[in-house]
């Protein structure tokens, strides 16, 4: 006979509550794993779009530095290599090439890398001539109301207005950029080894003329018998002296290598002739008198050149 008390059976239901709760844990810890994961990918998502987005300006910047270049220099082929800009670098390739219509130009494939993110940007751009090489450089707006005969290429900074027929003769206008016009130099000292001429315009009593000079600043007007009156006018409204060599006859009788008034000298290699500088004497007031006394003048004329052989050189 057993003696004590009574012991209750266990319940099948326990072990099932039991697996429930574990169950629920572990779906509890997955879903929590998982929308971490989530959020980790989600932020280095990001992160790698900023990247890439940097990656890319830095790349498309770099395809503007070199067009920018190109336009100071058209010869330049370095291109750039681990140039560090910004949280990344770029690279840059200048090739040269042709465009469908096989003109001249280069392509400009540069990468840009930031972290991890790399994007590349290639381009094929014109070569547009520098600023020497253009037919015509317009500094500021231009309007076309006739046709042109236009060979090569006209460049206007400011807006061009114009019908594409009336260019004619195969030239082209540009106007999308701003092109500073160059820095020229007169001074003799930039011009060795060629005969260099120095015209001033000046007026005598009522009469304008022009005095020659050398590279020295000696006066070799009354040498050379020739104060250039046939090409010569006072433009009043400007206060501006304005040669024009306006056909073959002038240009032959003033810049002819043998016989013409600025002949080259026997050993030098060209000619260069320097419309540029103030005038000796003042011009006189429009309606005026005659002009101030030698070295007395302010010298407002601009001494232009214009015309047919404006400054020519002549090889050697």
């Amino acid at each position: 006979m057993r003696s004590g008390g009574w012991r209750a059976r266990p319940s099948p239901e326990g072990g099932y509550a039991l697996l429930a709760v574990v169950v629920f844990t572990l779906v509890v810890m997955i879903t929590g794993a998982s929308i971490f994961a989530l959020a980790s990918y989600e932020s280095r998502a990001a992160i790698h779009h900023q990247d890439s987005l940097e990656a890319f300006y830095l790349a498309d910047g770099a395809i503007q530095r070199a067009r920018g270049r190109l336009l100071d220099d058209r010869s330049w082929k370095d291109g750039w290599r681990e140039e560090a800009a910004g949280r990344g670098a770029y690279d840059l390739e200048v090739r040269d090439t042709t465009d469908a219509d096989g003109h001249p130009a280069v392509q400009l494939r540069a990468i840009g890398r930031v972290g991890a993110a790399e994007r590349r940007v290639s381009v094929l751009a014109r070569l547009l001539p520098g600023a020497f090489g253009y037919a015509m450089l317009v500094g500021g707006d231009a309007t076309l109301w006739a046709w042109l005969c236009l060979q090569g290429t006209a460049h206007v900074n400011g807006r061009a207005t114009y019908i594409d027929w009336l260019i004619r003769c195969g030239g082209e206008v540009t106007s999308d950029h701003v092109i500073q016009p160059p820095h020229v130099r007169t001074e003799p000292a930039y011009y060795p080894n060629v005969t260099y001429y120095h015209v001033r315009g000046s007026n005598l009593g009522d009469r304008f003329h022009a005095r020659v000079f050398d590279r020295y600043g000696n006066d070799l007007t009354t040498s050379l018998r020739d104060s250039l009156t046939d090409v010569l006018h006072y433009r009043a409204w400007d206060d501006t002296f304005v040669y024009e060599f306006h056909n073959w006859r002038l240009i032959e009788r003033y810049f002819d290598d043998q016989h013409g008034l600025f002949r080259r000298r026997a050993g030098d290699r060209a000619v260069v002739v320097n419309f540029g500088g103030a005038p000796i004497l003042e011009p006189p007031e429009e309606g005026g008198g005659p002009g101030k006394g030698p070295g007395q003048g302010k010298g407002k004329g601009k001494g232009k050149g214009k015309g047919k052989g404006k400054g020519k050189g002549k090889g050697g």
